[in-house]
């Protein structure tokens, strides 16, 4: 089973891939945000064979803002994918 880890930026997206078999997790690659970045990721959703999607979320009151972003992120990318 193939993990696939994201942190979630406005300018930048963090991703890391984890396997259940090696239980190990690996930084991936830093994609961009936005349009382009959300296209980036589908397909590589896609080509990784992705078996489950993990997003951190930002736990401080101070970063309320950035929450409801990635709550809209995850929810949209929910939206676009059947994993």
């Amino acid at each position: 089973m193939r993990y696939l880890g994201i942190d979630f930026g406005l300018k930048k997206i963090g991703l890391a891939l984890g396997e259940i078999e090696t239980k190990l997790a690996t930084p991936l690659e830093v994609i961009p945000g936005g349009e382009e970045g959300f296209k980036i990721l589908l397909d590589l959703i896609k080509s990784e064979d992705i078996d489950v999607i993990v997003s951190g979320l930002p736990e401080s009151d101070y970063y309320s803002k950035q929450l409801e972003l990635t709550k809209k992120f995850v929810q949209r990318l929910k939206e676009s994918i059947s994993i």
